[in-house]
């Protein structure tokens, strides 16, 4: 998003404004064409071609989207359908279009099904598109709960603030008002969200957080946020799946994640810079062969130390915790990519196809081919 030019950020808002007036007008043909000249720029939900077309097609059926299509097409209609649309556009129009079409669509209506969880990641850099102030409104029928992954995030609420740095794990009630953006200390913010229903959620588990305002929050060490990080990936993975069994998995991963959080070493994750380090590198290179060696010298240690931190952390190595991560980079590019097989082999640092597949179906139980085609299938 950063590197968009403005022609590109114009365009985007532009495609983006007539998905939602003009949708269902829409052949599925025109609709797998939006999708691919878009899915790299809709990274934040983690979704195939039938889920997104499904999810939208459900929503536009809510007779809640007339109001917002009204909304929008009143506001906006003059930027994106007058025939001298572009001409005399300022950035600064762009980014309001962006603020009040997130605010219409994420906030003020609730279109998902109430038992839904969905989730992904979002991204925040200082002077772009997508540098946005979110507004959250207290008529909301879902949590959310936010890891920090990087950059500093500000939430405000009625008489309190909080800076949420790295590591940092929120929990919104339905109830709350607020607004949160990227910090002005950091020049990009990014954190990993769940939405998660307010029937069957663990109560007993948020309220055992810490709590700010109406925000319940918490840092959590270095182990915990890689293992919170994984189950929210997992989570995504299942986004929009309407099977009971699927939701059962996310509900069980959502309680992991408020479990670990609650488990976490409070402020451990400052004293557990050098094990995040280790895994950021790892998970930067997964395409390279990367060695012990090269994993030590990245974190100023010794490879036997590293070898020890590693296996009292995660019980098993830094090599076993790096095939770990190739497997899951795979996993997602499985389902929600198009890459063949082999393409996705070296992507995660498998030059032998075959031996690729090998690995990934005794790790998985079904060969690459297998598992997305059960994947695209929910």
């Amino acid at each position: 998003m950063n590197s968009l030019s403005f022609n590109e950020a114009f365009f985007l808002c532009k495609e983006f404004y007539y998905s939602w007036i003009h949708w269902e007008s829409f052949s599925n043909e025109e609709k797998s064409q939006f999708w691919d000249k878009n899915q790299s720029r809709m990274e934040c939900m983690s979704l195939s071609l039938d889920r997104y077309i499904h999810l939208t097609d459900s929503i536009q059926k809510n007779s809640k989207i007339d109001g917002v299509k009204q909304s929008l097409e009143q506001q906006w209609s003059w930027l994106f359908e007058a025939p001298e649309s572009g001409i005399n556009v300022t950035f600064e129009q762009l980014k309001k279009f962006r603020t009040h079409s997130e605010e219409l669509l994420k906030n003020e209506v609730n279109f998902l099904p109430c038992n839904w969880f969905y989730s992904g990641i979002t991204r925040s850099h200082q002077g772009q598109l997508d540098d946005i102030t979110t507004t959250k409104g207290s008529m909301s029928i879902q949590w959310d709960l936010h890891l920090i992954l990087e950059g500093t995030g500000f939430y405000q609420g009625k008489n309190y603030q909080l800076t949420a740095p790295p590591g940092t794990v929120i929990l919104i009630p339905p109830t709350e008002t607020l607004v949160y953006r990227r910090s002005d200390a950091s020049a990009k913010w990014i954190h990993q969200w769940v939405a998660f229903p307010m029937e069957g959620s663990p109560a007993d588990l948020i309220h055992r957080l810490p709590k700010t305002g109406g925000l319940y929050h918490r840092q959590v060490d270095a182990y915990a946020f890689q293992k919170i990080r994984e189950v929210l990936h997992d989570i995504a993975t299942k986004n929009h799946m309407e099977s009971e069994q699927a939701m059962s998995e996310q509900r069980s991963g959502l309680e992991k994640v408020l479990a670990m959080t609650i488990q976490s070493s409070n402020g451990g994750f400052q004293t557990n810079q050098t094990v995040l380090k280790a895994c950021h590198f790892i998970n930067d290179n997964v395409s390279t062969n990367l060695t012990i060696d090269d994993i030590a010298r990245q974190c100023n240690l010794s490879p036997s130390r590293v070898s020890h931190i590693f296996r009292e952390k995660f019980g098993v190595s830094p090599i076993v915790w790096r095939n770990e991560m190739r497997l899951a980079k795979a996993c997602q590019l499985l389902t929600d990519s198009y890459y063949s097989v082999g393409e996705i082999a070296a992507q995660v640092g498998y030059e032998d196809q075959l031996y690729f597949s090998k690995l990934f179906k005794k790790r998985m139980g079904f060969t690459p081919s297998g598992y997305r085609n059960i994947q695209w299938r929910r």
